[in-house]
């Protein structure tokens, strides 16, 4: 079936919208904005006539409010006639808590504008608004239940929590409206399945199925996410606009001219880059990759700014603190924010002239949305400007920032059936009370992502999470539900604790509160693998400031503020890998630069750099000369080619390592070396693994002539020999706490006590071990191949990539590693060698390089 799409709506579409709204809320629509969007006037007579709808607009363009506006006008409609009645009638749903507030309050006020010009009393709205997180206080979660809002704003998290809550369920019965915002920050994952049975479950709920809506300004493609908004059985229509915003992308370098610059001098540089664009009268949002260096970089810009200038913001700080950030951010009082990714969403964050990325954000998708935290109302247009840390994060940087201008967003990918998420679920549902097997199995069916669930695996899930025998005892894994006549519920009151403490699927490690002693408010988390390496005295950052460690006491850490300088946290979860199109379109990119280097030199490179990029002429020389350096030393490849370089290994001259070119991203990379190994029959082969390449270290006794190399590198076979590569590692098993830890198997917290993730994942392999070995139908066990095979690894894109460069393979041998190596390298150098040691022998493989090219070129 084709999904209908609405267009761009023409001047007299606009004027039917708006008279579709009842009057008090048209009027207020005409004093504040005076006409309607195009999303909006597409939008709103879908909802008006109860469409599913997805819409997909830039950021700025009203998408949020395209969505309330039919909702309060009905809501007004109802007030206006008498007919208004209890209960919930709007769930709202944002992956964000922080974005939960900004809608709220931006609700509050138009509601209370809109009451004004129907003479209603505004101290008590007669339409009310609440939300519930995880930041909601139990006094707030109390009202919420004994007087329901009309308008509930909530997370998926909390709203699997309110459907599991016995007590709360019935005020779902009048919802007629669900709002998911930021789609494609949950569709692509386990999170996004986990809320799709939820959005099940509370459509049986309802007295009649809710309306959906879905918002996203970037998102791809649009008939995939919008057939997992609505489920099966349910038609979405689609609002797409696309019209251009004349946004502003740039790029340039933290490098100075350098190839292999100094760290040090590299985090200084950037810290000047940023600096230099701040300007009085200004606000700058700056976005870096992880949470430690948001507060390594907020720390230099507190040195170089007063203090109530400069601020971090990122999911580790309280709640407090954040939500301090947002209102100076708002009341235009703070001139620059850094962040990682917590301000990413469509979170009200005022009028920011400007948005900076420290480094690529690896994402095109992920950078439109940050750039478009600017400019962020349609008559402006959004400012974003990348700052390149590294000759090939430069390069990076441009390649994002060209697909940002041409919308090429990568496709996301829903996870399919999930017995881990089906697991927790079924026990939120058993909470509740009395679930036949039928009634739930077909619920779940209607959820899009288990669509073709088989019944057998849907029976398994019930058999596990029933299953108390003294074999799964023995190991403390407790039955959850129990099984009669063909229905379950929950076994015992303490799974309902359970469920509760350990709903969602967001994994990690236990969280460490900081509190400034004698202060009864914290600053924010730390993991516990950082805390265990603190003795009283040690200084790190936190919120941008210094402060020095006291002592522990349980789950929280006592400080006291400090000077001198400081480690950064660490935070689990923070590596960004590359997409497969941003990758490909790295080495499409040095594919382009090379051909432009056989014709010109490095002077038409540089000026290709110079003049389509913008970048700096220092830059662009030092470009310039790194990919001249490469190509002397080893031809660039074309991407839909295979090159292999190999050398000996320095510190051990049996071995040879062989590095193979290929612009897949990680996980693609992850697939082909695993492979690879596994084909050439060794246990004893070392992997290193990045977006653009890979490389195994083999003993040079194996052969690895052109025949093995066109029978490790043959596409048939692929998966299968994927999930053997990977049964020879621990990658199952490690994999298998976090599936274990959804599907509730294993809890990280019980009547607020957290376990240590390192006791957990002992008793995951235990656990694992057995499982596999003598139950490997179980279903925990199937889930953890299918996260691996599907989730964590790129089989697609690996096997595409194979099918193509069959038969075109090239083998050169070479001195040492290449310059487009080096990254490489320099990960698979990481545990062995501290930063400065790392620095010294990329410098040393840099000149080496080099001088080796202009021996090369005086033959």
């Amino acid at each position: 079936m084709t999904t209908p799409r609405r267009g761009p709506a023409s001047e007299a579409a606009m004027r039917r919208a708006l008279r579709l709204l009842t009057p008090p809320v048209r009027e207020w629509v005409t004093s504040r904005f005076g006409r309607l969007t195009p999303p909006q006037s597409a939008a709103i007579p879908a909802i008006h006539s109860g469409e599913h709808v997805m819409i997909s607009a830039p950021t700025g363009t009203g998408k949020t409010l395209a969505a309330f506006l039919s909702v309060l006008s009905e809501l007004v409609a109802s007030h206006l006639a008498g007919e208004l009645g209890a209960g919930i009638q709007c769930v709202y749903i944002s992956p964000l808590r922080a974005l939960g507030a900004d809608i709220q309050r931006n609700l509050e006020g138009p509601l209370a504008e809109i009451c004004e010009l129907i003479g209603v009393d505004c101290d008590e709205p007669p339409i009310r608004v609440a939300m519930r997180t995880g930041d909601t206080t139990p006094a707030e979660r109390r009202r919420l239940l004994t007087h329901p809002p009309h308008v509930l704003v909530t997370t998926p998290e909390s709203l699997a929590i309110l459907l599991s809550t016995p007590s709360a369920v019935s005020a779902f019965a009048s919802v007629r409206w669900i709002i998911v915002d930021e789609v494609h920050a949950v569709a692509g994952g386990k999170r996004g399945v986990h809320l799709s049975l939820s959005l099940e479950r509370l459509a049986a709920a309802a007295e009649r199925d809710p309306v959906r809506v879905g918002l996203s300004a970037t998102v791809a493609p649009l008939d995939v996410v919008a057939r997992w908004l609505c489920g099966a059985g349910r038609t979405p229509t689609i609002v797409a606009w696309r019209a251009p915003r004349d946004a502003v992308f740039s790029v340039q370098s933290a490098l100075a001219g350098e190839v292999v610059p100094n760290p040090q001098r590299v985090q200084r540089a950037v810290a000047d880059a940023v600096a230099a664009r701040i300007a009085p009268g200004r606000t700058t949002l700056v976005f870096t990759n992880t949470r430690g260096a948001t507060e390594r970089l907020a720390h230099r810009l507190a040195e170089r700014f007063p203090a109530e200038d400069v601020a971090a913001h990122h999911s580790s700080l309280a709640r407090e603190e954040r939500l301090s950030v947002e209102d100076r951010l708002r009341a235009g009082t703070l001139r620059v924010a850094v962040t990682s990714t917590s301000l990413e969403l469509g979170i009200d964050v005022g009028t920011v002239d400007e948005v900076l990325l420290v480094s690529s954000p690896r994402d095109v998708t992920r950078a439109l949305q940050r750039i478009g935290r600017s400019g962020h109302r349609i008559d402006r247009h959004p400012r974003g400007v990348f700052i390149g840390t590294g000759v090939d994060d430069v390069l990076e940087c441009l390649v994002v920032s060209d697909r940002c201008r041409a919308g090429d967003l990568d496709p996301i990918r829903v996870p399919v059936a999930p017995l881990d998420v089906l697991a927790q679920q079924l026990v939120g549902m058993g909470v509740v009370g009395r679930w036949k097997d039928d009634d739930a199995f077909a619920l779940v069916r209607r959820a899009a992502p288990y669509a073709l669930l088989p019944r057998e695996d849907f029976d398994a899930v019930l058999d596990y999470l029933a299953d108390a025998s003294d074999t799964m005892e023995e190991r403390r894994v407790y039955a959850k539900i129990v099984r009669s006549d063909g229905a379950f519920e929950a076994r015992g009151k303490s799974v309902a604790t359970i469920f509760y403490q350990n709903v969602g699927t967001i994994s990690g490690g236990a969280s460490i509160r900081i509190k400034p002693r004698g202060s009864p408010t914290p600053i924010g988390t730390v993991e516990e693998s950082f805390l265990e390496r603190l003795k009283p005295g040690d200084r790190f950052l936190l919120g941008g400031r210094v402060w020095s460690f006291m002592f522990a006491q349980g789950m929280t850490a006592f400080v006291a503020p400090a000077s001198g300088r400081p480690s950064v946290p660490r935070w689990a979860s923070e590596v960004l890998p590359a997409t497969a199109g941003v990758a490909l379109g790295v080495g499409v990119l040095r594919a382009h630069l090379r051909d432009a280097l056989i014709v010109g030199g490095t002077a038409l490179v540089a000026d290709l750099l110079s003049e389509r990029y913008q970048l700096g002429l220092a830059d662009a020389s030092a470009l310039a000369g790194y990919v001249a350096t490469q190509h002397a030393l080893s031809p660039i490849p074309d991407v839909n080619e295979v090159l292999v370089e190999r050398w000996r290994d320095p510190d051990d001259e049996r071995i040879l390592v062989h590095a193979i070119t290929s612009p897949l991203g990680r996980r693609a990379n992850e697939v082909l070396s695993r492979v690879i190994a596994f084909r050439l029959g060794r246990t004893n082969v070392g992997l290193m693994v990045d977006d653009q390449a890979f490389a195994l270290r083999i003993p040079a006794r194996v052969t690895f002539d052109e025949d093995t190399l066109a029978r490790v590198l043959d596409p048939g076979n692929l998966e299968a020999d994927v999930r053997a590569a990977v049964a020879r590692t621990d990658l199952w098993g490690r994999r298998f706490r976090a599936v274990a830890g959804i599907g509730l198997m294993l809890v990280k917290n019980y009547r607020g006590r957290s376990r240590f993730i390192g006791a957990m994942q002992m008793n995951a392999r235990r656990i694992w071990s057995v499982l596999e070995r003598e139950r490997p139908d179980f279903p925990l066990v199937r889930e953890t191949y299918r996260t691996v095979i599907d989730d964590d690894l790129d089989v697609p894109t690996a096997k595409a990539w194979l099918e193509t460069v069959q038969g075109r393979v090239t083998v050169r041998d070479v001195d040492a590693p290449p310059p487009f190596l080096f990254r490489l390298v320099a990960a698979g150098t990481t545990d062995s060698m501290l930063l400065e040691e790392r620095d010294a022998f990329l410098r040393r493989l840099w000149e080496r390089a080099v001088a080796s090219a202009q021996a090369t070129a005086s033959v």
